[in-house]
């Protein structure tokens, strides 16, 4: 009779754990930017939107592909790239920040929030870099 309390008790640490385990940090839940949200967002905050299928891969992003582009009043250029999730999103930075560097480029600024990623390359204003914080809620 004590093995099976020890085997409800086994059990109930373990459903308890399992239960947990998805909603630390890092998580890939539900509060996700859309492409489209951001893209508009960037836009009412006086970024200049590349027209769609105007932005092209560079080499200098490493395996990231941009989903659109902008650019700052100040003439600063901005990619984006939206991920399935928060994971995503900072393996990308990650890989982004990687590839920059192995091509010299060291003033650029890379943002990551839930699923998106933001790559400024250049110095943008305070106004600017506001503006896209906001947009990525952080």
């Amino acid at each position: 009779m004590p093995f099976r309390h020890l085997a409800r008790a086994a059990s109930a640490v373990i459903a308890v754990a399992l239960a947990t385990a998805g909603g630390g940090c890092g998580s890939d839940g539900d509060d996700r930017l859309e492409e489209s949200s951001l893209r508009e967002c960037l836009a009412a905050g006086e970024l200049e939107i590349e027209p769609p299928g105007a932005t092209a891969a560079g080499a200098a992003l490493g395996t990231a592909s941009p989903d659109f582009s902008a650019t700052t009043p100040g003439g600063i250029e901005v990619d984006v790239i939206v991920t399935e999730g928060d994971r995503a999103a900072k393996r990308t930075a990650a890989d982004v920040r990687a590839a920059l560097l192995g091509f010299g480029v060291a003033d650029a600024e890379i943002m990551s929030e839930r699923n998106a990623v933001v790559v400024v390359t250049g110095e943008a204003s305070a106004d600017a870099r506001g503006v896209i914080e906001d947009c990525l809620g952080a």
